[in-house]
């Protein structure tokens, strides 16, 4: 009896002594947060929740529902040794379009022209010279859709994204 008694007494303090779970409100989606004052809690989100479930108490109003609890960000750094730049106009066009590219040093430039899956559709290579230089590329024969045009050389890599319309 001794023996029940103390188990007994062991299980009516524990809890009191440690703390059996806490509970942290978390929210993950590509955007939102958490605030909390002492009168009251908001929790946003702008991604999707699923599983939700609202209740109604009088004047009171709970949703429950799952919510990530790490905010994955995406992000590309931009490079600052970039030694040329480029642009691709009219964007979106109809297979017919220039591409401008402003080099500081003379280069060999490589080409490459993808569809939407990544496959090559189109290389070349040029040499170009320090300063403003503009080309023409025709794609009139690419069915419609996004393509990237990725121009390379030694150092760097620079993509744009173009449309093709019909």
């Amino acid at each position: 009896m001794k023996n029940k008694s103390i188990l007994f007494l062991t299980f009516l303090i524990t809890p009191l002594i440690h703390h059996a779970q806490s509970l942290t409100p978390f929210v993950v989606s590509a955007a939102g947060g958490f605030y909390s004052n002492a009168s009251a809690q908001l929790s946003f989100t702008t991604g999707e929740m699923t599983m939700v479930n609202t209740l109604a108490f009088g004047n009171f109003i709970l949703t429950q529902g799952f919510q990530q609890p790490f905010d994955f960000s995406v992000f590309i750094s931009e490079n600052e040794n970039i030694d040329f730049e480029f642009n691709v106009f009219p964007n979106p066009n109809h297979g017919s379009f220039s591409f401008y590219i402003n080099s500081k040093t003379s280069a060999a430039l490589k080409l490459t022209i993808y569809d939407a899956i990544g496959k090559a559709i189109l290389r070349k290579k040029f040499d170009v010279d320090s300063g403003a230089q503009y080309y023409q590329l025709q794609l009139s024969e690419a069915s419609e859709g996004i393509y990237f045009l990725e121009l390379l050389t030694d150092q760097n890599k620079l993509t744009k994204k173009i449309q093709i319309i019909h």
